[in-house]
């Protein structure tokens, strides 16, 4: 029944250590706290600070019988020169996570482990060991990722999730020290009734209930800036033959982007009904390359025109020998089981465009849509709504380079398309076209010279509502029935969920939230195990309500911020 506490300098390496054959210092043992996962929170025990040696923000590891049980650095504790004894505070190495910032890595179309595996390694503290094999994939594709100059915490909560299921991919860091994405899911831990003591059933607290979360994911355009944008509207009518009686076509009209809403619901939303609004996070990845099944594709006096959807960037469409123009055009129909296009990538090389009278290179994507009204007295009226983003592609000097654009319908428009809140199996909801055309000027009348304009890769871009739906999910905080309490009389393994047998009325099983590790200067070794509802004191209560009430004020003034006038 031994213990070791290792003093680490701040930046992890060893400097002293203590143990029970030689305490130096220490009083009465330890308490530790740890997640379900095994990822370290807190450290506290009594020491006299002359004799233990440890200053602030040192690295504290301690083990029990050779096993790490906590690692992190020392937040609190008394002076150094004190000699009355005092409590010394740790906070586990997971913290060390956020005061780390990350640069302007850009990664596309990778495993969210890949990108994950990169950051800690080039990015991590010190004392935080990076292990790959605790980073194991996930299957998730993010199409592109990039937080410049954020703190590694927040970018590797963004990853987190991303990764489908409700809870995401949990990460921390362990007591060894070594930083983990994931974790196994192990089967409930059994614990007969009669091996607990101190069973306490805790308070029971509904403030924070939320069963429904309208989460805000696009309010404005992103990416390269577009050159210019069009929009009009046409009403036909049409007589009980069909013949046209009318056409009557509306002005240009100011384009103001649509605010798209996703709604996530826990399953007993309808029952309690207790909703919130968000945002999604900044930087989060909406979006997944559109299949190529669900698009039509045409290439005019191109050569090679299949290299732009082959999925190598190495390979191009070029503007053909003697053509007086070139163009590539996508196209995605109404009602179709796939993403929405909202945007796209692409990549080309434009050499010498300057040189050439006239020479214009523009890309644009359409959006249309169109409605039959049926009249009571026969014929119809059709009306057609069109919003078309161009952008004016410059020359590259050398080689390709890459325009982005993500466009929110108009606010009208979306209204007519698809009033309300996003679902995970919307279909498609308009035609959308994606052109890329080369020409001259009407006075010109020469033809454009060959392998002027490479086309590489065009990526359209459609709502992941999966994604949407995992961030959606985390907003929410259904009702804990039955938060318990519990002490073992030994050190339990990390487990994320237990299951008390034999219990009077019936057996419980619940999800850990918080482990407590115990060894006392006896050597006498617990654990308390919280089911469900941590920190059910009402300091603790009030103390998460006044956060989150913060939290809501900041996401209302980021709203009023994002939705102001354009």
């Amino acid at each position: 029944m031994t213990w070791t506490l290792d003093i680490l300098n701040p930046d992890g390496s060893p400097r002293a250590a203590r143990s029970d054959a030689a305490p130096s210092g220490v009083w009465d043992g330890f308490v530790w706290k740890w997640s379900r996962y095994g990822d370290c929170l807190t450290l506290n025990f009594d020491a006299v600070m002359p004799d233990l040696g440890v200053r602030n923000r040192d690295i504290l590891a301690l083990a029990i019988d050779g096993v790490p049980v906590f690692k992190g650095p020392v937040v609190e504790a008394p002076h150094p020169r004190d000699p009355r004894r005092g409590t010394v505070n740790a906070i586990g190495c997971s913290a060390l996570l956020y005061r780390r910032v990350i640069g302007q890595d850009s990664y596309q179309n990778v495993d969210v482990a890949v990108i994950v595996r990169d950051l800690i390694q080039k990015y991590r503290h010190p004392a935080i060991t990076y292990n790959p094999a605790l980073i194991p994939d996930t299957g998730k594709i993010l199409t592109s990722f990039r937080m410049p100059w954020r703190p590694l915490g927040k970018a590797l909560e963004l990853l987190a999730k991303t990764v489908a299921g409700e809870n995401g991919v949990p990460f921390g860091v362990l007591p060894s020290g070594e930083f983990f994405f994931g974790a196994d899911q192990t089967p409930s831990v059994p614990i007969p009734y009669s091996a607990v003591s101190g069973l306490k059933y805790l308070r029971v607290s509904g403030d924070e209930v939320i069963t429904s979360n309208y989460m805000v994911f696009l309010t404005r355009p992103a990416g390269t800036p577009y050159s210019r944008v069009e929009q009009y509207r046409k009403v036909t009518t049409r007589d009980s033959g069909g013949a046209v009686t009318d056409v009557r076509e509306e002005p240009q009209y100011t384009y103001v982007p649509a605010t798209y809403i996703y709604r996530a619901d826990d399953p007993d939303a309808a029952l309690y009904g207790l909703e919130t609004a968000t945002l999604v996070p900044g930087g989060a990845d909406i979006f997944s390359p559109v299949p190529n099944a669900s698009l039509t594709a045409n290439g005019t006096n191109l050569t090679n025109p299949g290299n732009v959807l082959d999925g190598d960037t190495a390979t191009f469409a070029a503007h053909a020998d003697g053509a007086y123009f070139s163009e590539f055009v996508l196209q995605q129909a109404a009602g179709l089981a796939a993403p929405q296009i909202t945007g796209f990538r692409a990549r080309y090389r434009l050499q010498g465009g300057t040189g050439i009278p006239g020479l214009r290179v523009t890309m644009w994507i359409t959006y249309d849509f169109q409605v039959v009204e049926p009249q009571p007295g026969g014929g119809s009226i059709t009306r057609e709504y069109r919003t078309r983003f161009y952008w004016d592609l410059p020359d590259t000097s050398e080689g390709p380079i890459e325009v982005v654009g993500v466009m929110p319908l108009p606010a009208d428009l979306l209204g007519i398309v698809h009033p309300g809140s996003f679902t995970p199996t919307d279909p498609t909801f308009l035609k959308t076209e994606i052109y890329v055309t080369v020409r001259q000027s009407e006075s010109v009348n020469t033809p454009i010279p060959a392998d002027t304009f490479r086309l590489y890769d065009i990526q359209p871009l459609g709502l992941d509502f999966e994604k949407l739906d995992t961030i959606a999910r985390k907003a929410l905080s259904p009702p804990v029935q039955e938060p318990t309490e519990f002490t073992l009389p030994y050190l339990l393994s990390v487990t994320p969920t237990v299951t008390l047998t034999g219990l009077p009325g019936g057996d419980q099983t619940g999800d850990v939230v918080e482990l407590e590790g115990r060894h006392d200067g006896k050597a006498l070794r617990s654990t308390t195990v919280k089911l469900e509802q941590p920190g059910a004191s009402e300091s603790a209560r009030i103390i998460r309500l006044v956060a989150k009430e913060r939290a809501a004020d900041a996401q209302d003034d980021l709203r009023a911020f994002l939705e102001g006038p354009v």
